[in-house]
């Protein structure tokens, strides 16, 4: 089987799933169109082993149309919330109230356990999904985006700088100036452009 080959820019859950939409060749394009592709995306992004991504396929089965609602939704939202924060979309109370409605619907689910787990030497915690209900999956998405919200982290949400690019990103950087989603897709393209433009420029 072909891996597919999807996105992990964003430096937080949430907008990496905000990322499954991304516009590569100039048109938008839903990188988890189908339940394999998620099937896949869920595998690397939740860190879920093959069993465990079984057991999730398997309970997708005659729920596929309210997964595909509850997900689309729930993208929706999340892209909205990152236009309100960068300036592109104008917040108003009522837009405020279903957003967060549509985290917390996701953040109600009994998604999760907490066990103790001994890692060398250090004793953690190790947070089990639980794949029975396959929407559950969309609770630690959920989770990442309050967690920003609650961290005050939304100042830091940024579009790519490149127009083209509907890429979404958590600035981590500690000077708070980044502008790219990364440097090899599109900020080396955006320094190629301008030599380019420089170099015509000279002629």
């Amino acid at each position: 089987m072909v891996r597919r080959e999807f996105i992990f820019v964003g430096e937080a859950l949430w907008l990496d799933f905000v990322n499954t939409e991304a516009a590569p060749r100039g048109m938008r394009e839903d990188f988890v169109s189908d339940i394999e592709a998620l099937a896949d995306w869920l595998e690397v992004s939740l860190k879920l082993n093959p069993a465990e991504v079984e057991t999730w396929r398997c309970g997708v089965t005659g729920r596929e149309g309210q997964l595909w609602t509850e997900l689309r939704t729930l993208r929706h939202a999340l892209r909205t919330l990152c236009e309100i924060s960068f300036g592109e979309t104008k917040l108003n109370s009522r837009m405020h109230r279903e957003i967060y409605e549509i985290i917390n619907r996701q953040l109600q689910r009994p998604a999760r356990s907490e066990l103790l787990a001994v890692e060398g030497q250090a004793i953690q915690w190790r947070r089990q999904l639980d794949l029975s209900d396959p929407l559950n999956i969309l609770e630690p998405i959920a989770r990442s985006a309050a967690d920003t919200l609650m961290g005050g982290g939304m100042s830091r949400v940024k579009k790519c700088s490149n127009h083209a690019c509907i890429l979404w990103f958590l600035d981590t950087s500690k000077n708070g100036l980044r502008r790219w989603c990364s440097m090899d897709r599109c900020g080396n393209r955006n320094k190629a452009a301008k030599h380019y433009q420089r170099s015509k420029s000279g002629e």
